[in-house]
């Protein structure tokens, strides 16, 4: 889906996202966020939408970023979370040169999306650009089927 789709969706998300946060009683990638002694560690989220990954995040690490190609899910994003810490912005996953090995951990839910390789694989190499040396990465990749079918 495009950046338009997304910032129409902002604003009604759940009934059109599933999400694998909001709607599972146990995560595994929760669990092996908190083994980590990330209290001194910098987070960025890759995808953010709305932000509901933020005050986990917040409580967790010592300094939180978060993007989204999406206006305004960064707007959603940064209303439901004005109290927090928590730096903003507007960028796409294929282009993150603004931020070379910033973060300690970048966590991606169902945002990598696309069927094309080669942008998977420029996807890949910024999120490996952003992260400092040892940096760790966790993903959630959705069921492609879903999409696969959507795009038909």
């Amino acid at each position: 889906m495009d950046e338009q789709t997304w910032d129409r969706i902002s604003n009604d998300y759940y009934s059109e996202i599933l999400s694998p946060i909001k709607h599972s009683k146990h995560n595994p990638m929760i669990d092996a966020i908190k083994e980590l002694d990330s209290k001194n560690l910098s987070v960025i989220e890759l995808g953010c939408g709305i932000g509901e990954m933020i005050p986990f995040l917040e409580e967790n690490f010592k300094e939180v970023s978060a993007m989204d190609f999406s206006p305004e899910m960064i707007a959603q994003a940064k209303e439901r979370n004005s109290e927090g810490k928590t730096n903003f912005f507007v960028m796409d996953m294929c282009d993150m040169s603004n931020i070379k090995e910033k973060f300690d951990v970048a966590i991606a839910i169902n945002s990598v999306l696309t069927t094309d390789i080669s942008k998977l694989n420029k996807m890949i190499a910024e999120v490996y650009k952003i992260l400092k040396p040892g940096g760790k990465l966790f993903v959630i990749i959705p069921a492609m089927e879903c999409y696969i079918y959507q795009n038909m």
